[in-house]
């Protein structure tokens, strides 16, 4: 019996998904944490908005979400918050930095 290519698809998504949520626990403590974007993928996100990664604490993270009024851009500096579903989203821009 064959496995069916969508079904290794969508066990690839949440073994990634997994991985994710595994890191993203390793490298928070709380859950609000600062982050800088490293890359920005226009067009690449589910909705057709961009796709964002962090770096957080060396580890790249993809975000779930942004707000709608937030245009990331690689190395802006990031308040993000860390949801009890192992999801990571960016609350905004901080500025105004020593």
């Amino acid at each position: 019996m064959t496995d069916d290519p969508r079904r290794r698809v969508q066990r690839a998504q949440r073994q990634s998904a997994d991985a994710q949520g595994d890191r993203i626990s390793a490298a928070i403590p709380t859950t609000t944490v600062l982050a800088t974007v490293s890359l920005v993928e226009p067009g690449a996100a589910g909705d057709g908005n961009a796709r964002v990664t962090v770096l957080l604490r060396g580890n790249p993270v993809v975000v779930e979400g942004y707000q709608a009024s937030y245009t990331p851009v690689a190395g802006h500096r990031v308040k993000c918050t860390y949801t009890a579903s192992s999801q990571l989203l960016i609350d905004g821009r901080i500025i105004g930095q020593p």
